[in-house]
């Protein structure tokens, strides 16, 4: 397993919401629990399929790079169900959880990778890209800051397809980018403000504007 460089293993702030795999029910969790996504796409090319969304533990899934290290909006998540990524059942169980909604799903299933965390290493990332060869149901969408030319980023960003949108993080030099703003008055930073947090749209599935949409989308610091 390799690990970038510039990361470090600190931990999130609320250590006992991180969760061995076999302390939860489940790894996917439906989006219908977080008002913000809510629990199925009710618009554009993906229209009609469940959300379900992993949260890892931020921090130390997380690059120092990270330019919202300190105002990450998971340090006032203290019930966040976060997943223990160290934990040796998690790879295997989460391709078995894939497969299943792969089974349960054949039209269409959209995961929101990650509520919380980053993809941490090289072998985390293969596992999703090579989901995407074997579950032709599954479609991913999300958000990351690994840089885009590093060993991670390198597979990360070589998913992004129909099927598949990354986000690259504060990245507003590049378009399919997401970028956190404070004052939206004269910023050139993004093209349009999150829909949901200016109260244009109910959810993320009723948005859609994320995978539909290839301009630089800005979020307003929580």
């Amino acid at each position: 397993m390799l690990i970038a460089t510039d990361r470090h293993r600190p931990s999130t702030r609320f250590p006992k919401s991180v969760k061995q795999v076999n302390q939860s029910s489940s790894l996917l969790k439906s989006g219908s629990a977080n008002a913000k996504i809510g629990g199925h796409v009710s618009k554009g090319h993906w229209r009609g399929m469940p959300i379900v969304s992993l949260t890892l533990e931020e921090r130390a899934t997380c690059y120092l790079s990270c330019e919202q290290w300190n105002d990450c909006y998971g340090n006032n998540m203290p019930f966040g169900h976060r997943i223990d990524h160290t934990d040796p059942t998690f790879l295997p169980t989460l391709d078995l959880e894939l497969a299943m909604y792969n089974a349960r799903y054949p039209t269409g299933f959209l995961v929101r990778l990650h509520i919380l965390g980053d993809f941490y290493s090289e072998e985390y990332a293969e596992l999703w890209r090579l989901a995407l060869i074997k579950y032709p149901a599954l479609h991913i969408w999300g958000y990351t800051h690994v840089p885009t030319d590093s060993p991670i980023g390198l597979i990360v960003f070589s998913m992004n397809s129909k099927r598949c949108v990354i986000r690259a993080s504060d990245r507003p030099d590049i378009a399919n980018s997401a970028n956190v703003y404070t004052d939206a008055t004269n910023n050139n930073d993004f093209d349009i403000a999150c829909p949901e947090q200016t109260q244009d749209t109910a959810t993320c599935g009723t948005c859609a504007l994320c995978w539909e949409s290839t301009k630089r989308i800005g979020f307003s610091k929580h």
